[in-house]
């Protein structure tokens, strides 16, 4: 099961820019079926009620950049 630690994280604009270009995110499932969409910077993501949301956000939050988004194959999981 893949596992990420999300963690609050401030930075200025042209950070947030730079993040939005190299963002990276993956989405799948956690073990009750909840949609989750975690950034591999652990930068962000969230919590969603289907596949579809979750992608949504991603193409949003990536500029619908190719190769910003993969698929767990296997359940996932947040730790805070």
């Amino acid at each position: 099961m893949m596992e990420a630690k999300m963690q609050p994280v401030a930075y200025t604009s042209a950070e947030a820019t730079q993040a939005k270009v190299e963002s990276h995110f993956i989405i799948g499932q956690d073990p009750s079926g909840h949609w989750l969409a975690i950034e591999t910077h652990r930068l962000g993501g969230g919590l969603f009620k289907s596949r579809a949301d979750a992608v949504h956000f991603v193409e949003f939050e990536t500029g619908r950049r190719p190769g910003a988004v993969e698929f767990s194959p296997t359940p996932v999981r947040l730790s805070f």
